[in-house]
């Protein structure tokens, strides 16, 4: 195989494209509007294809093509993973069983808008505590770099007590120094990333996410109306309830439901009702259980999951925005507090040598 040096500069291969949940949304509605006008597939695709945005002008005529050769929407779907996943695939391979799938598009985008809603959400909410946090700790590492040590060592010159906040500020100072640190703090944050990446380490780190206080529960509920949303969106497009069900809990973004899908699977398989399972782990909210058996007994399951997604998202908007209020006056504390400790440090020597004159 040869290597072009071009190579970097060409634009990458269609199949390793990555769209947001907000372009897939708006290709899905612009697709199921052609089709419900009539449009046959292929040329709403080709129609589409006259687009600017990647997911238009690379992806769609790929899919026109693949359909033209007598290949189906779901497989020609399944050539670009980083776009469609696999419950959009499942629910479009549903639809085209049921030969519904000019009704199941407008529920796909329906989800995939309420899904980069939730997120977009979520975002908003953590921007401002996580930009406050940064900025103090850049900050933070300016003045121990340039203002404080000159300080301390005025003071330490002077001969000056040192009381114990001075001695530990001065530690600190040195630590940030040293080169040495600062080959460490890089190789504790690859190794930290690179844990993070892994399927343990995502496990871990989400479950000790949801065992905090407000965020653990925004955590369960987000995941929770994301699961029903997904089911109920499956259900509707006549797929295997089973089968939905696995889909369903992977789609729920939480490592700890996606694992609970096998039980619930094991258990339908064992003749229990939904209801049932679900209502036998703590994983989810009680109201999930208990609408779920109403749906079973009104014979509305799919509309039932519905309900239960937005009361769900409604509930996780609302912890979100009480996590924001917790968040905010926690961080501005945390600031104080890194203020008030280098003051402190700073002062009392200064302070003690005046008192001794």
């Amino acid at each position: 195989m040869t290597f072009s040096p071009w190579a970097f500069f060409r634009a990458p291969a269609a199949e390793s494209l990555g769209c947001s949940a907000s372009e897939i949304a708006l290709f899905t509605r612009q697709l199921s509007t052609l089709i419900n006008a009539g449009v046959p597939l292929v040329v709403g695709l080709e129609a589409l294809s006259r687009g600017t945005d990647p997911l238009s002008s690379r992806v769609c005529p790929l899919l026109a093509r693949r359909l033209a050769q007598g290949g189906s929407f779901s497989s020609a779907l399944r050539g670009f993973p980083r776009i469609f996943s696999s419950t959009y695939i499942a629910i479009v391979r549903g639809a085209e069983e049921t030969g519904t799938l000019h009704r199941d598009l407008d529920h796909l985008a329906d989800w995939l808008e309420r899904q980069d809603k939730l997120f977009r959400h979520l975002r908003r909410a953590m921007t401002y505590p996580c930009l406050v946090v940064l900025v103090t700790f850049v900050l933070t590492l300016v003045l121990f770099r340039t203002v404080i040590p000159r300080i301390l060592e005025a003071v330490v010159g002077m001969g000056a007590t040192l009381p114990t906040p001075t001695r530990i500020l001065l530690t600190m100072v040195q630590i940030v120094q040293s080169p040495w640190f600062w080959m460490f703090a890089v190789l504790a944050w690859v190794a930290l990333v690179g844990y993070l990446r892994s399927p343990r380490g995502w496990r871990t780190f989400t479950g000790i996410m949801v065992g905090v206080p407000v965020l653990g529960t925004a955590l369960r509920l987000g995941a929770t109306a994301r699961l029903a949303l997904t089911l109920s969106v499956l259900l509707a497009a006549g797929s295997d309830v089973m089968r939905a069900c696995g889909i369903a809990a992977e789609s729920s973004g939480l490592p700890q439901m996606s694992e609970d899908g096998a039980r619930i699977q094991s258990a339908l398989s064992e003749g229990k009702f939904l209801s049932q399972t679900y209502g036998e782990s703590s994983l989810y909210p009680p109201l999930l259980g208990d609408m779920l058996k109403a749906g079973e007994e009104s014979g509305k399951l799919s509309n039932m999951l519905l309900h239960a997604a937005t009361l769900f998202e409604e509930e996780t908007y609302a912890r979100l925005e009480m996590l924001t209020n917790l968040l905010e006056p926690l961080a501005l504390g945390l600031l104080s507090l890194g203020v008030g400790f280098v003051l402190v440090g700073v002062v009392m020597p200064m302070t003690t040598m005046l008192q001794a004159l």
